[in-house]
């Protein structure tokens, strides 16, 4: 082999040095974890407020007006953005209303034990919703314990 071929073997294997080393490097950014959702480009469907927003001014038996939509839609993206699920939230809702229908009845155990929930807000559910969802919240007298809860006892 002379020195032009030499010379153009070299710069081949260089070439397809730097080509294999591209692929890699490509191929190890895909494998790399995703990047968490930004809270601003985390997106709730209309719909999916609409719902959740509708039972809670039924359960409440409140109408919601113009401004007053935003502290809800706040509450409700903060919550599916830490990884509640809609149905999470209705159930608390529907739980909370609940407890008041007991609190109206003059339950006095619904009073002692929940006696706090009686002025429920979207707002208590957002703060709640940890406990609720762990089984501290039950009317009977045997929690009601999730299942991915159990397995931690």
């Amino acid at each position: 082999m002379n020195e032009n071929e030499l010379k153009i073997y070299k710069k081949g294997q260089i070439d397809m040095a730097r080509k294999l080393y591209q692929i890699a490097s490509r191929e190890l950014n895909k494998l790399k974890k995703p990047k968490p959702n930004k809270r601003k480009e985390f997106k709730v469907e209309n719909g999916t407020y609409k719902e959740i927003t509708d039972l809670y001014q039924e359960l409440k038996g409140i109408k919601l007006e113009g401004a007053e939509f935003g502290e809800v839609k706040r509450a409700i993206k903060t919550m599916l953005y830490s990884g509640r699920t809609k149905q999470n939230i209705i159930n608390f809702m529907k739980f909370c209303a609940k407890v008041c229908e007991g609190i109206r009845e003059g339950d006095e155990e619904v009073i002692k034990k929940f006696g706090w929930l009686e002025n429920w807000t979207i707002l208590s559910i957002r703060r709640k919703m940890p406990e609720f969802l762990a089984g501290k919240f039950s009317l009977d007298d045997e929690p009601d314990i999730p299942n991915y809860a159990k397995s931690i006892k």
